[in-house]
C-alpha cells in the first residue's frame, strides 16, 4: 500500500463525456526495461512475453513494456525489443538513455517513481455541467471519495481547492474547483491512473 495526494480537477470543463488517452502519466521509466532492474537485457523480451502470456505477471509500468511506441503492448514490443539487442535493429523511442516521462499521449500507465506523498494531478475530460456547481463541498466529496473506495482504495483525506483562474472561459465556465485527497492502495492508484491521473514526481 502506498499513500499519494491525488489532485482531481473536478472544474466545469466542457469537452468529450467519455475519458480520452492521457498524454503519459507521469511516471519515471526507461523504454524496454521492462522489468524495472535497470538494464535493458534479454530479461525485458521474456518479461514482456510472460506479461502477456502468463497471467499472474503484474506489472507497475505498461508504458516501459511499449517498446516500440505504438500505445499498446504485445507480442510486437518484445519482437522489437529482440531486434534491438541482437540485430541492431531500430533503438526504442524515448524515454532509453535515462529515465524520464512517457511524451506520446497513449492510455498505458506507470507508476515507476510513483511513492508516498506523490501528487498525483488529473485534466478533467468531462463536461461537468451545472451538478457541479451546486453544494460541491458536501455532495461531491462523498461521491468521489465512494468513486475511489469503489477500487479497494483508502481515502485518508479530502477537500475543495478552488483555481485560481477560469478554467474554459471559451464555453461559459465561470468557476473551476479541485479536489484533493490523500489515497492510499496500489490497485485504487493503478485504476485511477487508468482514468487520466497524472503522478507529478521529480
Amino acid at each position: 500500500m502506498r499513500a499519494c495526494a491525488v489532485r482531481l480537477g473536478m472544474v466545469l470543463f466542457c469537452a468529450a463525456l467519455a475519458p480520452s488517452a492521457a498524454h503519459g502519466d507521469g511516471g519515471i521509466f526507461v523504454r524496454g526495461d521492462t522489468n524495472g532492474d535497470g538494464a535493458l537485457d534479454i530479461g525485458d523480451p521474456v518479461y514482456t512475453l510472460h506479461y502477456l502470456f502468463v497471467s499472474d505477471t503484474a506489472c507497475d509500468c505498461l508504458d516501459a513494456l511499449d517498446v516500440n511506441d505504438d500505445g499498446k503492448v504485445d507480442i510486437a514490443d518484445a519482437v522489437f525489443e529482440l531486434s534491438f539487442l541482437f540485430r541492431s535493429g531500430t533503438p526504442p523511442p524515448p524515454p532509453l538513455d535515462r529515465p524520464g516521462p512517457d511524451e506520446t499521449p497513449d492510455a498505458l500507465t506507470c507508476l515507476r517513481g510513483v511513492e508516498e506523498g506523490t501528487l498525483l494531478s488529473y485534466t478533467p475530460r468531462q463536461c461537468m455541467l451545472d451538478a457541479w456547481e451546486t453544494d460541491i463541498e458536501r455532495d461531491e466529496i462523498a461521491l468521489i471519495t465512494a468513486w475511489i473506495e469503489s477500487f479497494g482504495g483508502v481515502v485518508h483525506a479530502a477537500y475543495i481547492e478552488p483555481l485560481p483562474f477560469n478554467v474554459c472561459l471559451a464555453c461559459g465556465c465561470l468557476r473551476g474547483y479541485s479536489i484533493v485527497v490523500i489515497v492510499s492502495g496500489d490497485k485504487a492508484i493503478e485504476m485511477l491512473a487508468l482514468y487520466g491521473f497524472m503522478p507529478i514526481v521529480p
